[in-house]
C-alpha cells in the first residue's frame, strides 16, 4: 500500500499471479487427485476380475474331475480359444506354398502343419499346454485338409 492506503499495481499483479498460480496447481491437483481414483476403480475392478475366474477356475476344475464329458468340453474350448488368437499365424506360413505342395504326401503336408505351428509356438512364447490345445483347435486342424485339397486341385 501507499501513503494514501491504495495497493500499488505491482503488489496487485504480484497478487493475481500468485491467484492464478494457485489456482493451476488446485487444477494440478484436482486432476491427480481424479487419476488416482480411477486408478483405485480399475484395480478394484481387476481384483474382482481375479477373483471371478479363480471361481470359474475351481468350479471349472471340479467338474472336469467329476465328468471326463465336462473335460473334453473345456479342453474343446481352450484349445478353439487359443486357435483364435494365434490360428492365423499358422495360416499365414502357408500362404506361399502351394506350388511346393504338389508333390508332397498327407503325412508330409501333416509334418508341415506341425513344424508351422511349432515356429509360431516359438514365436508367440507359448508354453507347452498351449501348444499342444493350438494343434488341436479348428483352426489348424482345417489347414491340412486344405492343403491336401490345393495339392489335388492342382
Amino acid at each position: 500500500k501507499n501513503v494514501l492506503g491504495v495497493y500499488k499495481s505491482e503488489s496487485v499483479e504480484e497478487l493475481q499471479n500468485a491467484l492464478k498460480s494457485q489456482k493451476i496447481a488446485l487444477r494440478t491437483k484436482d486432476l491427480e487427485i481424479a487419476k488416482l481414483k480411477e486408478e483405485k476403480r480399475k484395480d478394484a475392478e481387476f481384483k474382482i476380475k481375479i477373483t471371478e475366474s479363480r471361481k470359474n477356475a475351481e468350479k471349472d476344475l471340479k467338474y472336469s474331475l467329476l465328468s471326463s464329458e465336462y473335460r473334453e468340453k473345456m479342453i474343446e474350448l481352450k484349445s478353439n480359444q487359443i486357435g483364435q488368437k494365434h490360428g492365423y499365424d499358422v495360416k499365414r506360413q502357408f500362404s506361399f506354398v502351394s506350388h511346393s505342395i504338389q508333390t508332397k504326401s498327407n503325412a508330409e503336408i501333416k509334418e508341415m502343419v506341425t513344424s508351422a505351428t511349432e515356429k509360431v509356438v516359438k514365436e508367440k512364447g507359448l508354453d507347452k499346454a498351449d501348444a499342444i490345445l493350438l494343434l488341436k483347435s479348428k483352426e489348424v486342424k482345417n489347414i491340412e485338409p486344405y492343403l491336401q485339397k490345393e495339392r489335388e486341385r492342382r
